[in-house]
């Protein structure tokens, strides 16, 4: 798990979660406070550390605003290159949430994940939600 820290003066923040299904996937749970109901936020994993500029190389659904959450499954990357838990863990990137899939300037939390990130305890094991990717 991984902390996202608010930016832009937003009041979102959250947390990330890597959770290995098997051998090939990963269920990944994005946890966001601070949203409110009718809005919809893009965020994706990119490439190098938080800051960094580095190019998407996942995506995911939109986060609801109304529950803060969005709960996506993945074997690969957006290019098909395929990724497993391990991989993730050990990636060098950063996710990025966005104010809306229209605003996608204006980022209102950002967190490093993987080889350049301090994992923080997870304290749940619920990954509830809709999943797919």
């Amino acid at each position: 798990t991984y902390e996202l820290d608010t930016l832009s003066g937003s009041g979102v923040s959250g947390t990330v979660n890597f959770r290995k299904q098997n051998d090939e996937t990963t269920v990944i749970t994005l946890q966001l406070t601070g949203t409110q109901a009718g809005n919809s936020h893009a965020a994706h994993i990119h490439s190098g550390p938080a800051g960094s500029g580095g190019g998407i190389v996942l995506g995911f659904t939109p986060v609801d605003g109304a529950t803060g959450k969005r709960v996506t499954t993945v074997t690969q990357h957006d290019d098909g290159t395929a990724i497993t838990y391990e991989g993730l863990i050990d990636f060098d990137g950063h996710v990025n949430v966005h104010q809306s899939t229209t605003e996608m300037d204006v980022m209102i939390a950002q967190g490093n994940i993987g080889s350049n990130a301090t994992g923080v305890e997870s304290t749940s094991t619920d990954s509830g939600g809709d999943t797919g990717y």
